[in-house]
């Protein structure tokens, strides 16, 4: 099903501020895993749905990182978390994950944490990313699943 993606500055500013706040909960409950699946990751590295940058935390400083994020208010916090980091090149790009401005065959890896939940088509985004991603490249991902449908947290998720 596709989701509309809310483009109001005030909602992306607060949905901005509550997953800067939020994801750091959430991260501790998961951190083992991220670091485990993290580890092997090298060269030029696409995350999807970048957000604050709770992930650069776990990224070895080695690789170009690029961040995918659609919605600008994050840049304070992303730009934040990327300001600590020393990797040979980084930068973001805003844009959604269904057509990610990259070349073909231009990246090794691609992150995406809890992310394609929030992707109006992940189908798409799912095309795009085997479209970058270099031949013998990896596909890193750490997702949920959508509660009941017509929960009030399934509302949420959505």
């Amino acid at each position: 099903m596709k989701m509309p993606r809310p483009t109001s500055p005030i909602y992306q500013m607060a949905y901005a501020w509550m997953v800067a706040r939020g994801s750091k909960r959430h991260d501790k409950l998961i951190r083992k895993e991220k670091i485990e699946l993290f580890s092997s990751i090298s060269g030029t590295v696409l995350e999807i749905g970048a957000g604050s940058g709770i992930n650069l935390q776990y990224l070895p400083s080695s690789i170009s990182y690029i961040g995918l994020e659609p919605n600008r208010a994050m840049d304070t916090y992303l730009q934040g978390e990327l300001d600590t980091k020393i990797f040979p090149a980084s930068w973001i790009i805003h844009a959604s994950a269904e057509r990610i401005p990259l070349e073909d065959a231009s990246v090794d890896a691609v992150i995406s944490t809890l992310t394609l939940c929030t992707i109006p088509d992940p189908k798409q985004a799912l095309e795009e990313i085997r479209r970058i991603l270099k031949f013998g490249g990896s596909f890193f991902f750490i997702e949920h699943v959508a509660d009941t449908q017509g929960s009030f947290v399934r509302h949420l998720q959505h």
